[in-house]
């Protein structure tokens, strides 16, 4: 365990992991921003909006699709990755029970179309879910190949590029509908064919990595994924929404004003978030092993891994705040930009101040408690909504900045806490 306790930084191939899944997460992000504009410059308002209704449609959706299946599979095959013919059987099962479960729920979104789209008045609502109702099969598959073979086997190149191309596959097919002019409700066709393209890209990569296992095995790792993903499935939920909670909670205390000024300031914030969400990803595989060796080798490598990440997030995040008025003053008025500007800060601190715990959080997913990480991500949901209703009838929207950034902190304190309890480690 040598290679593991010495300075990640050192490590050639650490580096460039890093690198590339920065790249990735610069790319995607991107082209979020991209496929919008395009499709308000070649559409219409009506058809961007009726796009995002799907497409928010389709993210929840997602989670129940893949319940935590893609968690397990990652946790098992970083387990036995020099076991060939076990984490092979475990892919396998992991790929039959999302499959199912994704199927079954691809069912249910297709026959409910008609209702979605009356409850939200719009038929094209109800049309684009024809298409993301089958992209939600080919969604989860992906997302357990992604996950549990790429992230599990440490294949973080390969995981990065196969992020891109889901990207890549949604703007190169919008290029195409608009090319052809086809009519705006059909525009959520671009989310069934860009994870086509991705399953169809995974086939040769996944195909040698499958053994069918025996039905008695089998049945043995269907149940260990399930109970494994559904409890660890609660976790991902709400950390989907904790990401939310103030963006919600400003909504309805205040006006649709002020939280769009908020929101400027915090998705900024969300994506220098997601730098150490990329170190995270690198981690996971690492902790499995780590959390069955000695106790002291995983608290000394998350204790030399934090020093470095606090540096660079300290770095990032202070010159941020410095430059953050000189980009924002071609967005938004000057009357606005002091309070924009605060906004950003008070998160950009508290995202600081938590950096270099973030890669780590999942640390009881990997040692196999799913259960411990979903009442700890339970709190700090319980803790942001809390914060959030006391402070912004006080404050407004400094006052959900101050909540969310507390919640950061929080992450640590409960990180600690439970890290001593369960692991007996202290970090």
């Amino acid at each position: 365990m040598k290679k593991l306790a010495s300075h990640p930084l050192h490590n050639q191939k650490f580096r460039q992991d890093i690198l590339w899944n920065i790249a990735s997460l610069t790319f995607m992000g991107s082209c979020g921003i991209v496929l919008n504009f395009v499709i308000a410059r070649f559409y219409n308002p009506a058809a961007l909006g009726s796009f995002n209704q799907v497409f928010a449609i389709y993210i929840v959706a997602s989670q129940f699709s893949v319940v935590g299946i893609h968690l397990s599979a990652l946790k098992h095959i970083a387990q036995y990755q020099t076991d060939c013919q076990t984490y092979r059987e475990v892919l396998f099962a992991a790929l039959v029970l999302a499959g199912f479960i994704s199927g079954s729920m691809a069912f249910v979104l297709w026959h409910s179309r008609h209702v979605i789209g009356n409850l939200l008045a719009s038929p094209d609502v109800s049309w684009g879910l024809q298409y993301a109702s089958p992209a939600l099969f080919f969604f989860s598959i992906n997302k357990v190949l992604l996950f549990g073979l790429l992230n599990g086997l440490s294949h973080m190149r390969a995981y990065a590029v196969y992020q891109a191309l889901r990207y890549i596959s949604l703007m190169g097919t919008l290029i195409v509908v608009a090319i052809f002019k086809l009519s705006g409700n059909n525009l959520p066709i671009i989310l069934l064919i860009a994870e086509l393209i991705v399953f169809v890209s995974f086939i040769p990569v996944f195909w040698k990595e499958i053994r069918i296992p025996s039905l008695p095995v089998l049945l043995c790792w269907l149940k260990i994924h399930a109970g494994f993903g559904f409890r660890a499935c609660i976790s991902n939920m709400l950390s989907e929404l904790n990401s939310r909670v103030d963006v919600l909670c400003l909504g309805f205390f205040t006006n649709d004003y002020l939280v769009g000024i908020y929101s400027l300031a915090a998705v900024l914030v969300e994506g220098f978030y997601h730098l150490p969400i990329v170190l995270r990803n690198i981690y996971n595989p690492q902790l499995v092993h780590l959390s069955q060796q000695p106790e002291h080798e995983l608290a000394q490598f998350i204790t030399l891994n934090r020093r470095w990440i606090y540096a660079a997030m300290a770095f990032i995040g202070v010159t941020a705040i410095a430059l953050y008025p000189i980009g924002m003053r071609l967005v938004i008025s000057q009357q606005d930009l002091k309070q924009s500007w605060t906004i950003f800060a008070v998160l950009m601190l508290g995202l600081i101040g938590s950096s270099g715990y973030i890669p780590f959080s999942q640390i009881f997913l990997q040692a196999g408690r799913p259960g411990l990480h979903s009442i700890m991500i339970s709190l700090l949901v319980l803790a942001n909504l809390i914060g959030n209703i006391l402070f912004i009838p006080l404050w407004g929207a400094i006052g959900a900045a101050y909540a969310t950034s507390l919640s950061f902190l929080l992450l640590i304190a409960l990180l600690k806490l439970f890290s001593k309890a369960a692991l007996h480690i202290t970090i």
